[in-house]
C-alpha cells in the first residue's frame, strides 16, 4: 500500500545481481586450481527478482511511481535488466567499466553508490544475500556510500507512506520486529522460496529486448579507477578450489566372523566399530597399562 500526495512521485531502485549458478559443476583449469571462467554459468539472483516483484507490487495503477532496475556487470547484466523492463520496471541502468573487472566489494559498492546518488531514489530494494555469497555485502556498502538507512533481513514490506516505510524484520531465534524506517533507505528482503517466471506478454518482451539500456562507466560517474577500480582493490582472489568430497574407504567383513555377523557388517557398510578392551585396576596399574599401550602402538 502506498500513500502519496497528488504531485509526489515515489522513486524506487531495485539492485539486480547476477550470481554464479552453484548447481552447475565448475570445470577446473589445467592445473586443477582455478575454475575456467568460461565454465561458470551465471543466473539472475533469485532474491533480487523477488525484491523487484515486491517493488512493483507496492503500487496500484493510480499511484505515481517510478521503478528503476540497476545492475553492475557486463552483457549478462544487460540481459537481466531487460527482463526487469519486461516485468514492469520503467527504467534500467547498467554500470560497467573495464577497471571494475577486478574490483573488490568496496570498489563495486562505491560505483553503485555514485549511481544511486545520481538517481536520488526514495527506496532501494534488493535481496538479502546471493546464491554464491560473493555480492552479499553490496547493499551495506551502497547504503554507507549514499548516506541511506540500511535494514537487512526484511521479511515483509508492509507499506510505504509519505517519507517512511513499515517493515517486519527477522531478529533471530524466531523473533520478529515491526519497524518504521525513514526514507531514503535500503531494504534487503529475504527470499520467499521459488521465484515466479516473468509473466510479460509478447509486446512487453519485444519492447524490453529492443530498447536501449544505458551504461555508465567510471568517468560517467565521476569516479577514478584508483578509488573504486581494480587498481584500488584491497582484496584479491588468488585461487578458487572446488570442494573435495570426503571419501571413506570400503572395508570388507572379517572372514573369521560367523556368517550372520559378516552379513550384518555388509548391510552396515562394513563400518561397524571394533570393540575395545575394558581394563580395570588401581590408578597406578591403569597408568602403567596406558603407558604400555601407547608404546606398543607408536
Amino acid at each position: 500500500m502506498v500513500r502519496l500526495k497528488g504531485g509526489t512521485i515515489l522513486k524506487v531502485v531495485v539492485l539486480i545481481r547476477n550470481t554464479v549458478d552453484c548447481r552447475v559443476p565448475l570445470p577446473p583449469g589445467p592445473y586443477g586450481e582455478v575454475p575456467l571462467p568460461e565454465g561458470m554459468a551465471t543466473i539472475f539472483n533469485p532474491a533480487d527478482w523477488q525484491a523487484l516483484e515486491q517493488g512493483l507490487g507496492l503500487f496500484d495503477s493510480n499511484d505515481r511511481h517510478q521503478v528503476t532496475a540497476i545492475s553492475l556487470g557486463g552483457p549478462e547484466a544487460e540481459e537481466s535488466l531487460r527482463w526487469c523492463l519486461a516485468a514492469g520496471a520503467q527504467e534500467a541502468l547498467r554500470i560497467w567499466d573495464d577497471d571494475l573487472a577486478g574490483a573488490d566489494e568496496l570498489g563495486r559498492g562505491r560505483a553503485l553508490a555514485a549511481a544511486v546518488l545520481n538517481l536520488k531514489p526514495d527506496l532501494l530494494l534488493c535481496g538479502d544475500g546471493c546464491l554464491d555469497q560473493l555480492n552479499s555485502m553490496l547493499p551495506g556498502v551502497i547504503a554507507a556510500g549514499s548516506g541511506m538507512a540500511y535494514v537487512p533481513g526484511v521479511t515483509i514490506l508492509e507499506k510505504v507512506e509519505e517519507g517512511r516505510a513499515q517493515v517486519v524484520r527477522r531478529l533471530g531465534k524466531g523473533r520478529r520486529a515491526r519497524m518504521i524506517v525513514k526514507l531514503p533507505a535500503v531494504l534487503a528482503l529475504e527470499s520467499q522460496g521459488d521465484i515466479s517466471p516473468c509473466a510479460a506478454g509478447l509486446p512487453e518482451l519485444v519492447a524490453a529486448f529492443t530498447s536501449t539500456v544505458p551504461c555508465l562507466d567510471l568517468a560517467g560517474l565521476g569516479l577514478a579507477a584508483e578509488w573504486c577500480g581494480s587498481r584500488g582493490a584491497k582484496i584479491h582472489s588468488i585461487t578458487v578450489k572446488a570442494p573435495v568430497p570426503v571419501t571413506v574407504g570400503l572395508a570388507s567383513p572379517d572372514s573369521r566372523l560367523p556368517a550372520e555377523q559378516r552379513i550384518r557388517q555388509i548391510l552396515a557398510g562394513a563400518q561397524m566399530r571394533k570393540q575395545g578392551e575394558v581394563v580395570t585396576g588401581t590408578p597406578e596399574e591403569l597408568a602403567e597399562k596406558i603407558y604400555q599401550f601407547i608404546r606398543a602402538n607408536l
